[in-house]
């Protein structure tokens, strides 16, 4: 059917045919874990959920994770000041090798500064 949206293929000898005469840019990328993003949020939300943190939402839970852990970026006012606001850890915005330390981070920091046991965390998810 015509409306029917399906994947499309390339063969990747008509490209090389197509392309052989010029400069070609070819990026490999490893896709991040859906499964490990979702185990992260979980886990954040379990802590949500027990009452061990005075954050009301995973996301401000996050966003605490993230500027504990230095993630952030600076965000220059008009002013001339500069402040420091959390960074991004979306799909787009971090590999999944930088995923995994940051996640490693992020479970130190709910240990240290939460005293949950990261270990039972991880079980529960």
């Amino acid at each position: 059917m015509p409306s029917e949206k399906r994947p499309v293929f390339v063969d990747p000898r008509h490209l090389v045919d197509r392309y052989r005469s010029g400069l070609v840019r070819v990026e490999v990328k490893k896709p991040r874990s859906c499964k490990h993003n979702g185990l992260y949020w979980s886990q954040l939300q379990d802590i949500i959920d027990s009452g061990a943190t005075r954050y009301p939402t995973a996301p401000h839970l996050h966003d605490a994770i993230k500027m504990e852990c230095g993630f952030v970026q600076p965000v220059y006012r008009l002013d001339g000041s500069v402040e420091l606001v959390p960074d991004s850890t979306a799909f787009d915005k971090m590999t999944q090798a930088d995923f995994n330390a940051f996640y490693e981070r992020a479970m130190e920091m709910i240990q240290t500064h939460l005293g949950i046991d990261v270990s039972q965390l991880r079980k529960a998810a």
